[in-house]
């Protein structure tokens, strides 16, 4: 078996040739590894960059084999915990690498021996009778060079201004050309908001701090985009915000007349498809409709002429406004 290596001091990005990664995905709730609901963009394939971020917890219990991936490698960046059940198996193709970051952790959650392992090329580089592994550590079969930053922290706040805090920490910078903000609506559709120039070269903590002034409304995601002076780049871990003020929609007229409209208003920002139900005071469903909702931030729900006259509630799956029809 291959020997691994611990850093103690940097933390090492495994590269291959290519190191800006075309294909990437991320654990975004604790499951198996081969179930959907656990990962951003579905079970990895066939990915350049695979990542648990810290928090989560990716469970292999039916061995995985990626070595015939025809991409130059695959990288494997855990921050969180990477645990198998006892004889499974992570099989990489050539040129890949694992990196472990300072808190991620790799190994059994229960039993041991040599039959659990990861495999790159063939070439068994971690079992688990050798013992857990905890980062900051890496398994090496491509080429490793020293990594752009070392992230310690990356967060996006909702403040009471309604706006987004945005801030991160590196502990140290090589080469370190600029950092970019990216926003999405759904974790998968990315959209750069900011870019914030980077020191260079840092073997000092250094934080960065910036604010979404215009968040949009409802679940929304944020990562960090690091570009090297090369033009060459690496992601963090997404995080979320939820900006679910209720108080920012509006219905008009209310109370209404049986027959006539409901004119439901969104805040500016607000872009979704969602399905918004009337309901009667016993909790039955009156009426439902499905909007999307995009420039004119408004919904418009048409009511029956024959419902009966009473308190009722439109809700959809962020908000319940109450609605009285005369």
């Amino acid at each position: 078996m291959k020997n691994f290596f611990s850093i103690a001091i940097a933390l090492l990005l495994l590269l291959s040739a290519q190191s800006a990664f075309s294909s990437y995905t991320e654990v975004i709730a604790d499951g198996d590894w081969d179930q959907n609901d656990t990962w951003s963009n579905g079970v990895p394939g066939c990915f350049d960059t695979i990542v648990i971020p810290a928090g989560l917890q990716v469970d292999i219990t039916a061995t995985v084999d990626l070595e015939g991936c025809a991409n130059d490698s695959v990288l494997l960046i855990v921050y969180g915990h990477l645990e198998f059940q006892n004889g499974k198996k992570l099989k990489l193709n050539c040129d890949s690498d694992v990196l472990i970051y300072t808190g991620g952790f790799v190994g059994v959650g229960s039993g041991g021996g040599s039959s659990t392992y990861i495999e790159m090329c063939g070439n068994e580089y971690w079992s688990a009778d050798s013992g857990n592994l905890t980062g900051p550590s890496i398994l090496c079969d491509g080429g490793c060079v020293v990594l752009p930053i070392e992230l310690v922290y990356f967060t996006a706040t909702l403040n009471s201004n309604e706006n987004v805090d945005l801030q991160w920490k590196t502990a140290s910078e090589v080469n370190n050309d600029y950092f970019t903000v990216e926003r999405s609506i759904d974790g998968v559709n990315w959209l750069a908001i900011l870019d914030k120039g980077a020191v260079g070269n840092s073997s000092v903590p250094i934080v960065y701090d910036d604010i979404d002034r215009e968040p949009l409304f409802g679940e929304v995601y944020y990562r960090l985009k690091q570009t090297d002076f090369d033009l060459s780049y690496t992601y963090s871990p997404a995080v979320r915000v939820n900006n679910f003020d209720i108080t920012k929609i509006e219905l008009y007229p209310n109370p209404v007349e049986a027959g006539n409209s409901v004119l439901i208003n969104f805040p500016d920002g607000y872009n979704d498809d969602i399905t918004i139900d009337l309901r009667s005071a016993d909790g039955k469903v009156v009426l439902s409709q499905e909007f999307e909702i995009k420039e004119s931030h408004q919904a418009i729900l048409n009511l029956p002429k024959d419902v009966s006259a009473g308190v009722y509630t439109v809700s959809c799956a962020y908000f319940t406004k109450k609605v009285i029809i005369k």
